[in-house]
């Protein structure tokens, strides 16, 4: 289950200029030349990967791929402490991962950038995000009240 899936690998043309993205008001100066938007076409696909791993309901992750404990987390609390508990479940802070937005882009970042500039991706009331490894080992869910969903899914998508 930890090797990526094909859709998952990246070549240089795969991504889209950050420049002249709507949303690159998010990110700080020195935060944004990290941050990597994948092209419109390679993002859809993506998404609607990292989609199905999210309940029917929208507002948690789905019963088809997450039997075990599913963690809940309180994104409403200080920054630091929610960037402490989203360390916590991966240690590998250079691994890229997908920060799938729907249809505003897909982002390819390092866990570690994700985990420091959380609160630029995620922002209550507007952004529901899925975040997943490119190996899929494990699923993280923003839900726009201010939650974060935390699991591993038995099988992947399409499994």
């Amino acid at each position: 289950m930890n090797s990526p899936r094909a859709l998952f690998e990246f070549t240089p043309t795969d991504f889209a200029p950050m420049e002249s993205h709507l949303e690159k008001w998010r990110f700080d100066a020195d935060v944004l030349p990290h941050v990597r938007l994948l092209g419109a076409t390679k993002g859809r696909a993506i998404h609607t990967v990292l989609a199905d791993y999210v309940s029917d309901r929208m507002y948690a992750l789905s019963e088809r791929y997450f039997a075990d404990v599913v963690e809940e987390f309180d994104a409403s609390r200080d920054e630091a402490e929610v960037a402490s508990w989203l360390r916590s479940h991966d240690a590998d802070v250079g691994q890229d991962v997908l920060v799938s937005h729907g249809s505003r882009g897909v982002y390819v970042v390092t866990w570690g950038l994700f985990c420091a500039h959380w609160s630029g991706f995620c922002m209550p009331a507007s952004d529901d995000v899925v975040i997943s490894p490119v190996s899929e080992a494990w699923i993280l869910m923003y839900y726009h009240e201010d939650v974060f969903f935390w699991g591993r899914p038995i099988r992947k998508v399409g499994e």
